[in-house]
């Protein structure tokens, strides 16, 4: 029985078995511990995103609401423009057609002429409006 002895590496095997197996653990080691901070540096960036987005969407809800809120006062202050606008065509038109329009103010033409300045105080908001509500009260 002979033993058959397997031939030795030579020394140019052994040194690139040995550095490829280092660059392999540096490979690997590198993959894990992130030594050039990559990952940070990506996750810093990301976060930066992230809350740029977030204070993007925080400024369009607030501008959302403004609208809303913007559009909701033009709708009332339309409706109280009708409504003086309905108040003063009733009472400029019985004035114009009242027997004394053309007479010097008398004490009934006062009383219409109270009677629109108490209707344009109830619906919109005059200077001067305060004076008739406490005469009014007052009453």
């Amino acid at each position: 029985m002979t033993i058959h002895r397997l031939p030795l590496p030579r020394l140019e095997t052994v040194w690139f078995a040995a550095i490829a197996s280092l660059v392999m653990v540096l490979a690997l080691t590198s993959f894990v511990a992130d030594p050039f901070g990559w990952r940070g540096a990506r996750k810093r960036q990301m976060d930066a995103a992230l809350d740029g987005a977030v204070s993007d969407r925080a400024a369009r809800a607030l501008e959302s609401q403004g609208a809303a809120a913007t559009v909701r006062r033009i709708e009332a202050l339309a409706i109280a423009q009708h409504q003086v606008d309905a108040a003063s065509a009733v009472l400029a038109g019985r004035a114009v057609n009242a027997v004394d329009a053309d007479d010097p103010i008398g004490s009934e033409r006062i009383e219409r002429l109270r009677e629109h300045d108490e209707a344009l105080c109830r619906f919109a908001n005059l200077r001067g409006c305060e004076d008739l509500r406490s005469e009014e009260e007052g009453r």
